[in-house]
């Protein structure tokens, strides 16, 4: 039975998980919990199932002993036929299924009948030993379980002077972003790079070696090129920045994403030992039966090859492009404005801060305030995005606002070195890991040769010990080079071979070719050694979309009517009403608004409706208080299914304390002289009485939270989201009028489902539904407790069979606290 269980269940684990030694990684899994999953596959669940042999011996007598082995070995034995005969299910479902029942059949009658084959199963009993020792060894999972704690400063390193050093890695950041029209850093936009460059010196054809994070920032603290199958932990990186300065720095580093420094160096908090492991086993009950079943059923289960942890719960939104994707989907100003606030002139210091911005999720202003709760990015397909310009430019300002608040953070971080009496004498590095191409048709991330420069050109400055006067580097320089050059300017020897060299040396010949690295690093590609033409040609696009280069100085469609932005609408008001309506969706937010607050409704998102055979309007001017605030059109494709959805962001200067208005026209030429004039055709989105608490901008609008929950989707007009299969929402409780009722409405369900509903631990509902379904509860017997109530929303999940790779609950449409009415 051991045997069995190490070849049908733990063996083809091994061999998925082995060659991806990344999933324990994202699991911040150690030596112990590794071995603690090897002893639970490969011992505790055979022991189990001897157990289980034994107590139907003990409890039914020896005939139901011998059904029971005979049972789990045909399970057992079906499992691994199940592999073996998986790629005859590309044909015929039907025929594998026979052959399967066939041989797990054959096999326990079998082993129940006939001594020689009970002979011949002992036989495998070396399997016992074999296939964890195979596991264990394979070279991948060797370097999980190299201790970290062994891995800490070099030895032998000496430095002639030991001046603060900080070091500033920002995420996703090209540098066409940062250029006004004749490729020198924008003042006017990002005043703060800007005058970091006054004072360092701006290495401005310089780039990055590798498109993604996993492989960009290991590149950035080793100074080497990236290699296949090396982990951004430092086992894998034994000598990097952080082990050259450990023996003589204290070493302050906030790096959410990787473990580079290691624990001797840098101690860092785990979850729990059960925790940890618990996480690994959900995962792999995801592998296992895409190991076994043929390819045309494993379409239908979460992916296991574009994510490293959380498959079923997060298989839409955890890649490999975008490691632990929910670091940087939650709250990325806390963690850098409390690394901030920490540095202090404490001794030698090296600050470490790898920051995630201006990375997507695109939702913060430059002034550091929210202005969107919808944090999806619109047009991007399979990681290319959609041949659409207005898409392209609305996606580009989203990013620009991003990029204007990581030159806010840079303001703060150089004024807490001043302010703390270090930034003179400090040698100051401020780079990024990678860019990103934005340009409509391209991929966001893979390199090719039109888009080269947006991925790999990317901001470097250096501002050595007392330099206060700026200079300008055109030297082919890559990311690489800063480790070497730290080192030169400390006077320290690099005690390992770099691929970086000193990028202040002047004598050393020019570096002919430029690299970037993707795919995994498994591929890579080369470029001239001079970008300069290609990265002014990247900033002259943004000034397409921008005039002035300021992303509040909101783009308009095809760059018409942007005369409009600013003028009063009674000006250009008709009487006649447009053939069409619109629905806007941020219409709750727009009643207490507090410009000064920490979120700002910026972002404005609806859809126009046609009536009747109408034609949907071709360009829409949103007015706030009175004032043209942003010029749009529909979108030319559908956004999560919803059609001729059409966004704007405007300016939050528009906005005044408390309630404002807003209003929709459709944009009209009267005559050959070019007049334009503004009809109505602003409608209200549908509104109840009651806030609905699944759509994202009502429940912010309370101040209250979900969770569990997939984005926003549209059913016609009608909104969902699905569950993950456990859903809450915390809401602010009101003691004054508490809720007296709570109605909840499910749009689908994908098949008959347990569903269950709690307000506040008090069971409302605990029933099979199907498809559509809604109901009203009393919650008169409930003890709700301020200060909120939580709303929980459990039900069993499946995975749609197509492309749609996320394990769905069910479709809720809405969500709604009651309160008696007077």
């Amino acid at each position: 039975m051991t045997a069995l269980c190490g070849i049908a269940v733990a063996q083809p684990i091994f061999d998925v998980v082995g060659r991806s030694p990344e999933f324990f990684v994202a699991h911040d899994a150690s030596p112990t919990d590794l071995l603690a999953l090897v002893a639970f596959l490969c011992f505790a669940i055979p022991s189990g199932c001897v157990l289980l042999i034994h107590l139907a011996g003990l409890s039914c007598g020896w005939r139901w002993r011998r059904r029971v082995a005979g049972t789990l070995i045909g399970v057992l034995a079906g499992a691994v036929a199940l592999a073996a005969f998986r790629p005859l299910g590309e044909g015929s479902y039907g025929m594998s299924a026979a052959l399967v029942v066939i041989t797990a059949s054959a096999s326990a009658g079998a082993y129940l009948r006939f001594p020689p084959v009970r002979l011949f199963v002992s036989f495998l009993a070396p399997a016992i030993l074999a296939v964890p020792a195979a596991f264990l060894l394979s070279p991948g999972v060797g370097r999980v379980l190299a201790p970290t704690d062994d891995v800490g400063a070099l030895d032998g390193v000496s430095f002639r002077s030991t001046p603060p050093v900080v070091v500033v890695v920002f995420d996703q950041f090209q540098l066409a972003a940062l250029l006004d029209s004749d490729g020198n850093i924008d003042r006017a936009v990002f005043p703060n790079f800007a005058a970091l460059a006054d004072d360092a010196t701006w290495f401005r054809n310089a780039t990055a070696v590798a498109n993604m994070t996993i492989h960009a920032l290991p590149a950035v603290v080793t100074g080497s090129y990236p290699s296949r199958g090396r982990l951004p932990v430092a086992a894998d990186h034994t000598a990097n920045l952080f082990t050259l300065l450990g023996s003589r720095y204290r070493l302050h580093v906030e790096e959410p994403l990787t473990g580079l420094c290691p624990e001797s160096l840098c101690p860092a908090e785990r979850p729990g030992f059960g925790a940890r492991l618990s996480g690994v086993l959900r995962d792999l009950a995801v592998v296992y039966p895409r190991v076994l079943l043929p390819e045309g059923l494993v379409a239908s289960l979460p992916p296991v090859n574009q994510t490293w942890k959380d498959f079923a719960a997060n298989a839409a939104n955890e890649t490999v492009q975008n490691r632990w994707r929910s670091a940087r989907a939650e709250d990325r100003r806390e963690p850098a404005d409390r690394f901030i606030e920490s540095i202090t002139a404490a001794g030698p210091t090296l600050h470490f801060l790898h920051v995630l911005l201006p990375h997507e999720p695109w939702v913060y202003l430059p002034t550091g305030q929210r202005f969107t709760f919808q944090g999806r990015t619109i047009g991007l397909r399979d990681g290319k995005w959609v041949d659409d310009d207005w898409a392209a430019a609305l996606n580009y300002q989203r990013y620009l606002l991003q990029v204007g608040y990581s030159d806010t953070l840079l303001g703060r971080l150089v004024a807490r070195l001043r302010k703390v009496g270090i930034y003179d004498e400090a040698l100051i590095v401020v780079t990024a890991d990678h860019g990103a191409s934005l340009r409509p048709g391209m991929s966001f991330r893979r390199p090719n040769r039109s888009s080269f420069a947006e991925i790999a050109a990317v901001p470097l400055f250096l501002k050595r010990p007392g330099q206060r006067r700026g200079a300008v580097s055109d030297a082919n320089v890559e990311v690489v080079d800063i480790v070497p050059t730290v080192a030169a300017e400390l006077g320290a020897a690099l005690p390992w071979n770099a691929d970086g060299r000193n990028a202040l040396d002047a004598a050393l010949a020019p570096r002919p070719t430029k690299v970037m690295f993707f795919n995994r690093a498994n591929e890579r590609m080369e470029a001239p050694g001079d970008l300069r033409r290609a990265v002014i040609e990247g900033a002259a696009r943004k000034f397409s979309w921008f005039r002035t280069g300021n992303p509040l100085d909101v783009p308009t469609p095809e760059d018409r009517y942007g005369t409009l932005i600013g003028r009063a609408v009674d000006q250009l008001r008709t009487v006649q009403p447009a053939p069409v309506e619109v629905l806007v969706d941020a219409l709750p937010l727009m009643q207490e608004v507090d410009p000064d607050g920490d979120f700002v409704p910026a972002h404005i998102t609806g859809a126009v409706v046609s009536e009747g055979d109408g034609p949907p309007a071709p360009m829409l001017a949103i007015a706030l208080n009175g004032t043209v605030a942003a010029v749009t059109r529909p979108y030319s494709f559908p956004v999560m299914g919803r059609r001729a959805a059409w966004e704007a962001i405007v300016d939050p200067r528009w906005f005044v304390q408390g309630a404002n208005s807003l209003e929709v026209f459709d944009v009209r030429e009267r005559g050959r002289d070019g007049t334009v004039a503004l009809a109505a055709v602003h409608r209200n989105a549908a509104q109840t009485r009651w806030p609905n608490l699944v759509r994202e901008e009502q429940i912010q609008a309370l101040g209250g939270q979900a969770s569990g929950f997939h984005g926003t989707e549209w059913a016609g007009d009608r909104p969902l989201r699905w569950t993950r299969g456990d859903a809450r929402l915390r809401v602010p409780l009101d003691p004054q009028s508490p809720p007296t009722e709570l109605a909840v409405e499910v749009v689908m369900t994908g098949g008959a489902k347990r569903f269950r509903i709690a307000a506040d631990g008090c069971l409302l509902f605990d029933e099979t539904i199907r498809d559509r379904w809604k109901a009203t509860f009393d919650l008169g017997s409930c003890v709700l407790q301020p200060p909120e109530v939580e709303i929980a929303l459990l039900s069993d999940t499946h995975l749609p069979a197509s492309r749609d790779s996320r394990s769905l609950g069910v479709a809720v449409g809405r969500v709604e606290l009651r309160a008696a009415v007077p």
